[in-house]
């Protein structure tokens, strides 16, 4: 497994690995630590992006569970399979973290 990214909430992602799907998709495992630091978890929207060496993925959410499925919170590790296209070797993995915005 290769830490490819961390959050400043210290949130590890790695890309597992990689299967393809049919032609031109393919389905990528990823697992997400979240750290056992002090209020490490988000209740946040989870995106990222993957860059590779023949393409990008669009960003992706990474969906919370249901009601019963608490995801990124402390020390835990959630395991998501993604499928979009085939970016060939993976050199870059981009996270983004969005909160819910209210009007008042």
């Amino acid at each position: 497994m290769t830490s490819l990214a961390r959050f400043a909430t210290d949130l590890q992602v790695w890309c597992v690995n990689k299967v393809l799907v049919l032609f031109t998709d393919t389905s990528y495992h990823l697992a997400v630590k979240t750290g056992e630091m002090a209020l490490a978890g988000t209740d946040a929207n989870v995106f990222f992006q993957l860059i590779g060496d023949e393409g990008e993925t669009e960003k992706i959410q990474l969906r919370q569970g249901g009601k019963a499925e608490k995801r990124f919170e402390k020390g835990r590790v959630d395991k998501f399979i993604v499928e979009t296209v085939d970016v060939g070797k993976v050199k870059f993995l981009f996270t983004d973290v969005t909160f819910f915005r209210m009007k008042i």
